[in-house]
């Protein structure tokens, strides 16, 4: 995964917040890349920590993956 603040490709911004996601293994055509502007990013960012916020610590327990250095 990376996450960066750059030039879009393809959105019809100035600048934007860019995700992408990446599966090494299977090759450079399996990624997901997804621009968003800064309202709908910190929207996100907001929805992502409410869900994760309001989930059962045992189930966070069982969503842990340990992540190579270097690897984000």
């Amino acid at each position: 995964m990376s996450v960066y603040f750059d030039h879009p490709q393809h959105a019809q911004l100035a600048h934007s917040l860019n995700v992408d996601l990446l599966n090494p293994a299977i090759g450079p055509g399996a990624r997901v890349a997804v621009e968003l502007d800064v309202p709908t990013a910190r929207a996100l960012a907001r929805a992502i920590l409410a869900i994760l916020d309001s989930a059962p610590p045992e189930l966070l327990a069982d969503a842990l993956v340990t992540v190579p250095a270097g690897a984000l």
